[in-house]
């Protein structure tokens, strides 16, 4: 269901020395969209009223949607201290392809544990018809002769990045937005505090328009988190960026995301659910939708937008929308020619990564057999509270056996597999019954 390199099937483990790890500490992401809206508010006046207007405009369009296909270039802004946050341009295009392959690639996941009877499955958007593509030099050169599609700035040790716009601002050692009227800026950065990072959501200042985001949180390699290495925070913010709200509040228990086909959440889940989870904001019976994009559940637990998330996009978009001079710069080339990239580096992981994995669900013995790799493969294996219950270096192939009845409860585990000289990662979900 999502792009290859992020979220492909890759449970490495062969004849190695393992190590059962029985607690670690776990890193929650914590999304700030609300939080620096809150900032925007007060220093920029006219938001407010902007804001009224065009929620007004997207409740009519919701009610007799326009979609048109879209295609929207980023400017990458990389502010780094040091080599592990300076993120290469491989690392920020596979990016882009995860992001393409969430808004337009996934698939319902039956049998998911969180809606076991696939009840949501009715208000599943397969295609969100949004397309994204890193801007060409020539695009970027309209705007600004001296920048290109991906900046790089080396930055003091002392400079610490909070949810302000300090980042967006190259006399405080940030970056001044490119053209955000045309362009998605992003600001690549070190937050504080483990913010994983925030977007401005339409009506804003047009001189700090854009998304922020911490690198750990972005894109797949050796320092991302591991809960959150599948390409999913950046999904998160740009339909933040795109005015589709998180499904909680941050303000209120059971606070309303304005779109009529997802539930009420009364908080963000930060966990992959072992079974259905009942939402506490309705007498009625029904469940969170914890596979959805706006959650916060782990990368490899989610797979959907809504159909009512869908159209919220598409007014940003339309000819009325705020968002509808994005729209100049088409990148239609590009997005051909990273499906083309795609399909290469399938064919490529498939001759170097032979796996098969049985059965899953699993009840006690999971079988893997995994051959023709490379280099050595670091085994994590998490639980659905994000604690890793087991981790062993790969070096060999083979057919390796895990029994689950070996102190392993039932539920939802995830596991990851990171090559060792490539920084390559991949995940994948298990469920143990």
């Amino acid at each position: 269901m999502k792009y290859q390199l992020f979220r492909m099937a890759a449970f490495c483990l062969f004849f190695a020395i393992t190590t059962i790890v029985q607690s670690q500490e776990r890193i929650v992401r914590k999304y700030n969209s609300q939080e620096y809206m809150d900032i925007v508010k007060q220093e920029y006046p006219l938001y407010y009223q902007n804001k009224i207007e065009i929620e007004q405009y997207s409740s009519e369009f919701c009610k007799f949607p326009k979609i048109d296909s879209a295609s929207i270039s980023f400017v990458f802004h990389v502010l780094y201290k040091n080599s592990s946050q300076k993120l290469s341009k491989e690392i920020i295009e596979g990016q882009i392809r995860a992001l393409n392959e969430n808004f337009n690639n996934s698939t319902y996941e039956e049998n998911y544990p969180g809606d076991p009877d696939s009840s949501y499955k009715k208000y599943f958007s397969k295609n969100q018809e949004i397309n994204f593509c890193l801007a060409p030099n020539g695009v970027i050169n309209k705007y600004n002769s001296d920048k290109k599609g991906i900046n790089y700035r080396n930055i003091p040790n002392n400079i610490r990045w909070d949810i302000n716009n300090e980042m967006k601002n190259k006399q405080s050692f940030g970056a001044d937005a490119i053209a955000p009227k045309y362009l998605i800026n992003v600001w690549i950065v070190d937050l504080e505090n483990d913010n994983a990072g925030f977007a401005q959501l339409p009506g804003g200042d047009e001189r700090t328009d854009g998304i922020v985001i911490d690198y750990q949180f972005f894109g797949s390699h050796l320092n991302a988190h591991p809960d959150y290495s599948a390409g999913g925070t950046f999904t998160h913010l740009v339909a933040n960026y795109l005015n589709v709200l998180d499904l909680w509040s941050d303000k209120k228990s059971c606070g309303d995301d304005l779109v009529m086909d997802t539930p009420i959440h009364n908080a963000p889940n930060n966990v992959c659910p072992e079974t259905n989870h009942i939402s506490t904001c309705s007498r009625d019976y029904f469940l969170e939708m914890t596979m959805n994009f706006m959650d916060n559940t782990p990368d490899a637990c989610q797979f959907m937008f809504t159909h009512g998330q869908k159209k919220r996009m598409h007014y940003c978009l339309s000819e009325l929308g705020p968002r509808y001079l994005l729209r100049e710069n088409g990148c239609d080339q590009q997005i051909a020619q990273d499906n083309e990239v795609f399909a290469s580096e399938r064919e490529t992981e498939n001759e170097e990564f032979l796996i098969e994995i049985y059965p899953n669900p699993v009840s006690e013995i999971l079988n893997i057999e995994i051959s023709q790799f490379k280099n050595p493969i670091e085994l994590n294996m998490l639980n659905s509270s994000g604690l890793m219950v087991y981790s062993t270096i790969v070096n060999e192939n083979g057919i390796h056996k895990i029994n689950f009845k070996d102190g392993l409860a039932p539920g939802v585990y995830l596991v990851k597999c990171t090559d060792k000289t490539t920084g390559k990662v991949i995940t994948k979900r298990v469920i143990h019954n």
